[in-house]
């Protein structure tokens, strides 16, 4: 019996970083396949962060996003069935 019948999708991690004395707010996507990561100055124009992390994974060519809302981890995750493309 197959319980899993959608694809595999790429997941990526969303996470809010608080300023500090010397740097400000951002955004830190990681790649949870390929273990990169790529970190943005937090956008005040964006209502969340997950909006402005699709945003640039949209820019980059990695589209039909998916996000899991999750109340556990400290971050969201998103899903991609996109493998092809890097995240920098």
């Amino acid at each position: 019996m197959s319980y899993f019948k959608q694809p595999n999708e790429r997941t990526f991690s969303v996470r809010f970083l608080s300023p500090t004395n010397h740097r400000g707010a951002r955004v830190k996507i990681t790649d949870l396949v390929r273990c990169e990561s790529v970190t943005l100055g937090y956008d005040y124009a964006e209502s969340y962060i997950y909006e402005q992390a699709a945003g640039y994974l949209n820019e980059r060519g990695i589209c039909d996003l998916r996000l899991c809302l999750n109340n556990s981890l400290d971050c969201y995750l998103m899903t991609s069935p996109n493998f092809e493309t890097s995240l920098k």
